[in-house]
C-alpha cells in the first residue's frame, strides 16, 4: 500500500479537492472528519458532479459515499480486490485497529507487484483487450471528450490523426487542466457551457499529456504489464498492423482477467494472512471457482477440494475426485518427488518455487502440470494450496527440441568428418597444382603471358588452400582432435609473422600495414604459438581484404592487468551492429550476392573465436558503418616460466 496519502477534510469544496488533484496528479483522495477516513472520492466522481451542476463551494461530504472501500490493515490484497470490484473504485483506504488512516491500496500498486513469472498462461493481449474504448478526433474539444468518457464509464480517449492514433487523453488531464483554471480564478470554467476562451473549449490534441504507448494483439499480457510498470502509465493501447487501434489494456483489466489475479492474489493472501484466510468459507470460494487457473486443495495427501478448471483438465467430476489420495491423479513415477514436494513447502521452504510432475488424466492419457504450493491453515487443519498450470505443451516442444538439437549434432559431427577427409583429399592435388605453377613461374623458358596466368593459378590455388586449411582446423576443433601446444612465445616475433603474412595481400590492395607493440609488453609468454597466430592472422587478413586503397590497417598489443590485448584496426567499411552477433558464425557473408566485391568463405572470424575460445580468451569488436571497424583478442597472459 501507499504511505503517503492526500487528504481532504469532509468540509472541504469540491473546488479544493479540484485543485488538490491537480496538484498531487492523483486520481483518489482520502476524505477525513477529525483525522479519521470515512471514504474516497475520485476523479470521475468529481468531474461527474460538475456536470450534474453541483458548485464549487459544495461540500465534500456531500459527495463522499465509499465507506465500503475502508479495510483494516490485517485484510488480504483479496479482500481489497473485491472491494474494488464491488465499488467500481480503483483505491481501497487501509486504517489501523483503531480506525486511523494507515494508507491507500489501490490497482497500481498490485500491478506494480507482479512480474512476468505471475502470469502463468501465456495468454495474447487480442483475447483480452477491452474493445470498450473511446476514438476522438484531434480537433475535439476538452469537454466534449469528458462527457463522452464518463457516459462510457472509461477513464481515456485515444486522439486519432488520419486514423492512427497520436496519444491519450485522461480523466487526470481533465482534472489537472479544470484545476489549474481554478487556481487561475477562471469562473467561467464549466463542463455544460464552456466559455470559449476557457481551456475546457480548446482542442484535445493540446492537452493530452500521455504518450500513445501501443502494443500488438499478438503479444502477451505479462509484456503489457511490464510496460505498464516501467514506463508508469495504466493503459496500452492495442493496435492492429497498421498502427491502428483496435481495443485498449488498462490495470484493472489486467486484474479482473489475468491469471495474476489469482496466482499472485492467493499466494499473496496465502503467505501474509495465515490462519485470517478461510478458502473454504463462502467469502472466498467463488474466487476459486472463477479463477482461471486450476486449484486443488489437499490435507495431508487427500484431496479435499478442487475448482472446475482443474476437473475439466483432469476429464473428471469433482465430486468423484474428492476424498480421493493425490496418487490418484499423479503418475506412478512422480508420486515420491510430489509428497517430497508437498513436504518442503508445509515447512516453509521453497514457497516461491514451481514444481513440475506428471498427472493422468481420465483416461489415462499423460500430461504435465507446473504447481506452486503454499501451506494454508484451516480450522479443520493445516492444508496444502496448489496453483497449476498445464504445460504439456511446453514439454511436448522441449523434447522436440531436444531430438532436433540432438539430430543436429550428430549432423554436425558427420558435417565435420566429412570436411576433414575431403580437406585431405584435396589437399594433395591442390599442392601439386601450385607445385608445378611456380616452377612455370620461375622458368624463363616461357613466354611472359604464360608466366603471369601460372602466378594467377598459384595465387588462387594459395587462397583455396587457406580456406580448405581454416575448414580443416574448425572440422578438428569440433572432433576435439586438436592437441594443446603450450610453449614459450615470443611475442614480436609472433605479431610480426602475423602481419607479414597479409604484406602480399596488403601491397595488393594498396593498403599501409602499421604496428603498435607496447614496450611493457612481456617479450615471452606461455600459451598456443599455432592457436594464436593463426587467431590473429584470420584478424589481420579480415581487416586487409575489407579496406580499401589509401586505407591502413594497425595491429597493436598491450598487456592489461592478466591479460594481454589485441587490437586489428582498419579504416574499411565497418560493420552494422545488428550484424555483430552473426559475423563470427561459420560460413556467414554480409554480402551474400554472387557479384559481391569481398571474396572469402565467411571461416576466418569463426576460426579466429574458436582459437581465442579454445586458449580460454574472449574476442569482440566495435565498429562504426563506413568508418572502420576495432577487432579485439584477449587471452590469459601466462609469464613463461611462472
Amino acid at each position: 500500500m501507499t504511505h503517503d496519502v492526500i487528504t481532504a477534510s469532509a468540509d472541504s469544496s469540491i473546488k479544493d479537492v479540484l485543485v488538490k488533484m491537480s496538484r498531487h496528479r492523483v486520481s483518489s483522495i482520502v476524505v477525513v472528519r477529525d483525522k479519521r477516513p470515512i471514504g474516497v472520492v475520485s476523479e470521475s466522481k468529481i468531474l461527474e458532479c460538475m456536470l450534474e451542476g453541483r458548485g464549487f463551494s459544495s461540500p465534500l461530504e456531500e459527495i463522499c459515499g465509499c465507506n465500503n472501500l475502508l479495510l483494516q490493515e490485517d485484510r488480504t490484497v483479496i479482500d481489497a480486490v473485491i472491494a474494488m470490484e464491488r465499488s467500481g473504485l480503483k483505491a481501497a483506504v487501509i486504517t489501523d485497529v483503531d480506525g486511523d488512516l494507515s494508507g491507500i491500496l489501490t490497482v497500481t500498486d498490485i500491478i506494480n507487484r507482479a512480474d512476468g513469472r505471475d502470469f502463468v498462461t501465456r495468454q495474447k493481449v487480442k483475447y483480452s483487450m477491452s474493445k470498450n474504448f473511446i476514438l476522438a478526433g484531434e480537433m475535439d474539444t476538452v469537454s466534449e471528450c469528458v462527457r463522452r468518457m464518463l457516459k462510457m464509464g472509461t477513464d481515456s480517449v485515444i486522439i486519432t490523426a488520419r486514423q492512427e492514433g497520436i496519444g491519450i487523453f485522461t480523466i487526470r488531464d481533465a482534472v489537472k487542466l479544470i484545476g489549474e483554471c481554478l487556481r487561475a480564478n477562471n469562473k467561467r470554467c464549466s463542463l455544460n457551457e464552456p466559455d470559449e476562451n476557457c481551456a475546457v473549449s480548446d482542442p484535445v490534441y493540446r492537452h493530452m499529456t500521455q504518450p500513445l504507448v501501443s502494443i500488438s494483439g499478438e503479444d502477451f499480457l505479462f509484456e503489457a504489464c511490464r510496460k505498464m510498470t516501467e514506463k508508469k502509465i495504466r493503459r496500452i493501447v492495442v493496435v492492429n498492423s497498421k498502427k491502428q487501434p483496435r481495443g485498449i489494456i488498462t490495470q484493472k483489466e489486467l486484474l479482473r482477467r489475468l491469471d495474476a489475479n489469482y496466482s499472485t492474489l492467493m499466494s499473496l493472501a496465502v503467505e501474509e494472512s495465515g490462519t485470517l484466510l478461510r478458502l473454504m468459507e463462502s467469502d472466498y470460494l467463488p474466487i476459486v471457482e472463477s479463477s482461471f487457473e486450476p486449484v486443488l486443495i489437499l490435507r495431508g495427501d487427500t484431496i479435499i477440494h478442487l475448482n472446475s478448471k482443474m476437473a475439466n483438465l483432469l476429464g473428471v467430476e469433482k465430486a468423484d475426485i474428492k476424498g480421493e489420495k493425490i496418487s490418484r491423479i499423479a503418475h506412478a513415477d512422480d508420486i515420491i518427488s510430489v509428497k517430497k514436494e508437498m513436504a518442503e513447502r508445509m515447512l516453509g521452504n521453497l514457497l516461491e518455487e514451481r514444481f513440475v510432475f506428471r498427472a493422468l488424466k481420465e483416461g489415462r492419457k499423460e500430461i504435465f502440470l507446473e504447481c506452486v504450493a503454499r501451506k494454508m491453515e484451516e480450522q479443520s487443519g493445516t492444508c496444502t494450496f496448489f496453483l497449476a498450470r498445464d504445460v504439456t505443451l511446453h514439454k511436448q516442444r522441449e523434447r522436440e527440441l531436444l531430438r532436433l538439437k540432438e539430430k543436429a549434432e550428430e549432423a554436425n559431427i558427420s558435417k565435420s568428418a566429412f570436411l576433414a577427409s575431403v580437406s585431405h583429399e584435396l589437399r594433395t592435388p591442390l599442392t601439386a597444382i601450385i607445385g608445378f605453377g611456380k616452377l612455370i613461374c620461375d622458368s624463363g623458358n616461357v613466354p611472359e603471358d604464360v608466366q603471369q596466368h601460372s602466378a594467377i593459378v598459384v595465387r588462387q590455388g594459395k587462397s583455396l588452400l587457406l580456406m580448405i586449411n581454416k575448414m580443416l582446423e574448425i572440422a578438428k576443433v569440433e572432433k576435439n582432435s586438436v592437441r594443446c601446444g603450450i610453449q614459450d612465445v615470443k611475442l614480436d616475433g609472433l605479431i610480426k609473422n602475423a602481419v607479414n603474412a597479409q604484406k602480399e595481400l596488403a601491397n595488393r590492395r594498396g593498403v599501409e600495414m602499421n604496428m603498435e607493440i607496447d614496450p611493457q609488453l612481456p617479450e615471452t609468454v606461455m600459451t598456443d604459438r599455432q592457436r594464436l597466430e593463426l587467431a590473429l592472422e584470420q584478424l589481420v587478413n579480415n581487416a586487409v581484404k575489407f579496406t580499401g586503397g589509401g586505407g591502413h590497417v594497425t595491429v597493436a598489443a598491450r598487456q592489461e592487468n592478466s591479460a594481454l590485448l589485441f587490437r586489428v584496426s582498419d579504416t574499411g567499411i565497418g560493420i552494422d551492429k545488428k550484424d555483430f552477433d552473426c559475423i563470427f558464425d561459420n560460413f556467414v557473408q554480409l554480402d551474400a550476392s554472387i557479384n559481391r566485391e569481398y571474396y572469402g568463405a565467411g571461416l576466418g572470424l569463426p576460426l579466429a573465436r574458436i582459437m581465442t575460445s579454445a586458449m580460454g580468451g574472449d574476442i569482440w569488436l566495435e565498429s562504426v558503418q563506413g568508418k572502420g571497424s576495432d577487432f579485439y583478442l584477449s587471452i590469459p597472459c601466462n609469464t613463461a616460466g611462472l
